[in-house]
């Protein structure tokens, strides 16, 4: 695109999150069909910078306008990066519920997401994501706060509502059709 020609302007992304997400719906359905435990993916420790629908979308209408962004890459992401542990703890909070968190790691998930992604037309979880969870999902320079002067919104409270709505019906839906369930 960059040697096209053409007028461009690209956004790069952090996991983003808003009412018909598949990351942050998939772990929700999840927890829908797991009674007492969750696993904590890998160590834990992944890093993601959260950021909202809504806020990505106002950049996106902002830029279309200003001549500025013409030829320019930008990096949003939500006001605070979270680990995958905090990230499911948030989850949980917001669906109302709970669940031990025990460590699962990445090694020991491979084999079964693998068989998970053969098996199943809408595996919750393919091999791409794990390998995704080895490197920070972060941004250095949020375009949001520098360019744009917007406030990011937080992944918590009012903006991850939307979370409790997930039914281990529309999981179960998901994981043995593929079907789209938001």
């Amino acid at each position: 695109v960059a040697s096209s020609g053409l007028q461009w302007t690209a956004v790069g992304l952090s996991a983003i999150f808003g009412p018909q997400d598949e990351f942050f719906n998939s772990f929700a359905r999840l927890i829908r069909l797991t009674p007492i435990v969750f696993p904590l993916i890998g160590d834990g420790k992944a890093q993601f910078q959260p950021v909202s629908v809504y806020d990505v979308v106002e950049a996106i209408v902002r830029s279309l306008d200003d001549d500025g962004t013409i030829g320019k890459e930008f990096a949003l992401g939500g006001p605070e990066v979270l680990t995958i542990g905090e990230i499911e703890q948030r989850v949980l909070k917001a669906m109302n519920t709970g669940r031990a968190l025990v460590p699962a790691p990445l090694g020991l998930l491979k084999p079964a997401v693998f068989l998970m992604e053969k098996l199943l037309p809408g595996a919750p979880v393919n091999l791409t994501l794990l390998e995704l969870l080895k490197e920070p999902n972060i941004v250095t320079d949020n375009a949001l706060v520098s360019y744009f002067n917007l406030q990011p919104r937080p992944f918590a409270g009012e903006h991850i509502t939307y979370l409790k709505q997930a039914s281990a019906g529309e999981a179960l839906r998901k994981i043995f059709t593929g079907a789209t369930v938001n």
